[in-house]
């Protein structure tokens, strides 16, 4: 089962996002997303709580951050723990830079943090 909430950071939203990100909770995910993101300008994505994540799942999230810039929202940062971390490695997105990593995606480079070690 897919989860989503959203948090305050500051003046930045912490979206929150757990469970399986998979063909059948894709549409789920940006469907919980939207509502949440409206009025937002900035967003920091935690992953901490994905425990499975496929291709469509992945794409899915791709998609997204594509869309975000239609609603103004701007992607501040990933939160993500180490199993994620490999799969983005594997897929070419993850590069390091000069304070760590950063995500490219959506012809975009944004923060990456490896948290929640544990979790995972």
């Amino acid at each position: 089962m897919l989860q989503v909430e959203k948090e305050r950071l500051g003046e930045r939203a912490l979206i929150k996002i757990s469970g399986a990100l998979d063909l059948g909770t894709a549409d789920a995910f940006k469907q919980q997303l939207v509502p949440l993101l409206l009025g937002e300008t900035e967003v920091v994505f935690n992953f901490c709580g994905v425990k499975f994540i496929d291709s469509t799942g992945m794409g899915a999230v791709l998609d997204f951050l594509e869309e975000l810039t239609l609603l103004g929202v701007t992607v501040t940062g990933w939160e993500i723990g180490p199993t994620l971390f490999e799969i983005l490695q594997l897929l070419g997105m993850v590069v390091p830079a000069e304070n760590g990593w950063v995500l490219k995606a959506a012809d975009k480079e944004i923060p990456l943090a490896l948290v929640c070690r544990d979790q995972q």
